[in-house]
């Protein structure tokens, strides 16, 4: 039994972070005659000086001007949960390793298509490179395969980053109501989470990641198709980033799973530790671009497929664990 209010009678709740009784009603904290502290002053027996205890000063008994809440309720946190699910069917986008395909005509088939149909031009002895209608071809030709070149690199990263983003940003809610569930698991059942909380508050304050601006980046791709080297330099790195992050995120997401479900089992809210969830392979982004430039270009096909893939993984293993959450917290409400 919680200790009643001395103004109202009404029950108490202990609030964990101050280690102190709390009374919702009155907004007050309760000075309970043990919780006490007990001030000594110095008294003579018989010329050797003791301490006795006394009443503490009235200055000491003030309350808080403003005592802070007790806390997120469990409904406030389930809100909060299920309007990050909510949220799935637009920010978590599967995208179609078809487009790979794409890439590699615009990028392997097509350059190699018109560089042998040119090299056969050249070598028929009745044509020559100067007549007025093999240049117009030559340079059309050109024209739409950097425009094809340009269009699909560009677009495909806007639609990589704009995932990206869409996806972290419905994390972070997810995330935040996963601390305030945890928050109101302790504040309700009084088993001390403190462990698991601080954990999850420091990861999810944790750098999760800074939005991207797909738009741009699409544009700077698209240079790809005016300025060659200055495009290619921007499209490198945005696959740089894609990469790297996808896997930081991974990480944070997975770890901070983990403390959530072992907050959980310690409070009797499951009986068993949360779905598997495989790390991604682990891709070195500095490999792929020593690869790509090597290869002048063709193993850029296989990193597309890998940025493609592996936030599609990622999100299927999340939706598996989210099936579960939604569980736990149906069966707690």
């Amino acid at each position: 039994m919680s200790p009643q209010c001395s103004a109202c009678g009404q029950e108490t709740v202990f609030i964990p972070q101050y280690q102190q009784w709390y009374c919702p009603r009155c907004q007050r904290y309760q000075l309970l005659q043990p919780a006490m502290p007990m001030y000594y002053s110095p008294i003579q027996y018989y010329g050797t000086q003791f301490y006795a205890p006394q009443t503490p000063p009235q200055a000491e008994l003030q309350q808080p001007a403003q005592p802070p809440v007790t806390g997120p309720t469990h409904q406030t946190a389930s809100n909060r949960i299920s309007a990050s699910f909510a949220m799935r069917q637009s920010s978590d986008e599967l995208i179609s390793t078809k487009w790979v395909w794409a890439i590699m005509l615009f990028q392997i088939v097509f350059p190699l298509s018109a560089a042998i149909a040119l090299y056969a031009v050249l070598t028929d002895a009745s044509v020559s490179i100067t007549d007025t209608g093999f240049l117009l071809a030559l340079i059309l030709a050109v024209l739409l395969l950097s425009i094809g070149l340009a269009v699909s690199h560009s677009y495909l990263i806007y639609r990589l980053i704009r995932r990206r983003d869409s996806h972290i940003g419905r994390d972070s809610i997810l995330m935040e109501g996963m601390s305030e569930y945890l928050d109101a698991v302790s504040l309700k059942t009084r088993i001390d989470l403190n462990v698991e909380r601080w954990t999850m508050t420091t990861i999810r304050l944790g750098n999760f990641g800074v939005p991207r601006s797909a738009s741009l980046w699409a544009v700077l791709t698209a240079l790809i198709g005016v300025i060659p080297f200055v495009g290619i330099f921007f499209l490198i790195y945005s696959m740089m980033f894609l990469t790297k992050d996808v896997h930081e995120h991974d990480e944070r997401q997975r770890a901070l799973n983990a403390q959530f479900r072992q907050g959980l089992m310690k409070a009797g809210k499951v009986s068993e530790p949360s779905p598997a969830w495989l790390p991604l392979p682990r891709r070195d982004a500095a490999t792929y671009i020593i690869l790509t430039v090597l290869s002048v270009g063709l193993f850029l096909p296989y990193w597309w497929y890998v940025n493609i893939e592996d936030l599609n993984t990622h999100m299927k293993n999340q939706w598996a664990f989210e099936e579960s959450l939604a569980k736990a917290v149906q069966a707690d409400g």
